[in-house]
């Protein structure tokens, strides 16, 4: 009976989402406050395993979020979200330069 169960389950396929973005400069406050509210955002979805940032060494202005998800449908959610495009359409002012965005598999990156 336990394995029947387990057969049903779908399969997992981890993904994370890595964003790269270069701040201007003088607007990195601003931008730490979006980030602590996509962060929080992110931790209350469906599928959302964990985030991380790497924030810029000195002299740098290039900031890295990562966003781990249990499935690909759980990241496109994000991605298609009425919330994220919001988001976006707030901290687009704040980006100096183009933004570099991956989708990489599995939870082990």
């Amino acid at each position: 009976m336990k394995d029947a169960v387990l057969s049903e389950q779908p399969p997992l396929d981890p993904v994370n989402l890595i964003v790269r973005r270069r701040i201007r400069p003088g607007r990195e406050a601003e931008f730490e406050a979006l980030l602590a509210e996509a962060i929080d955002r992110l931790s209350r979805l469906p599928g959302h395993r964990g985030t991380g940032v790497i924030r810029p060494t000195p002299g740098e202005r290039e900031y890295t979020l990562l966003a781990r998800f249990d499935t690909v449908t759980s990241a496109a959610n994000w991605e298609l979200s009425p919330e994220r495009a919001e988001w976006l359409s707030r901290v687009e002012p704040l980006v100096d330069g183009q933004v570099r965005f991956e989708r990489q598999p599995g939870l082990e990156f």
